[in-house]
């Protein structure tokens, strides 16, 4: 993720379209145009996963990356983002194992993964 994050940075950059290496608030306005364009790119995966369009998903998956990754760029958080998403993941898997390493996993009715007892939740 780093890596993409880094190509991200320097599409923005050069772009004019604004990055920091450090944390920072955007404008209202600047949010809600990658927000918006987040949520175009959600919908062509949607269209393209209902026709059946495989490189079209595929396409709308890495759209919907680079937007959301653009949007980490420019609010200066990558470093942020990559230590969290270990953490996250880390975390997540306290879902599925034990600590003896077995096998704990529980859906409910929609299908996703619920938390055992005494899941704790991960502290960004």
């Amino acid at each position: 993720m780093e890596k993409q994050l880094l190509q991200t940075h320097e599409f923005n950059k050069y772009s004019g379209n604004g990055v920091s290496n450090t944390p920072r608030w955007i404008s209202e306005d600047e949010f809600n145009a990658q927000y918006n364009l987040i949520k175009e790119e959600v919908a062509e995966i949607s269209q393209a996963f209902d026709e059946k369009n495989m490189v079209e998903v595929v396409d709308g998956l890495v759209d919907s990356l680079y937007v959301l990754f653009g949007l980490v760029n420019r609010m200066g958080l990558a470093h942020e983002v990559v230590r969290g998403f270990e953490e996250i993941h880390e975390n997540n898997m306290t879902k599925i194992f034990d600590s003896e390493g077995r096998l704990i996993v529980k859906r409910n009715e929609a299908g996703k993964v619920i938390k055992p007892e005494g899941y704790q939740k991960v502290k960004l």
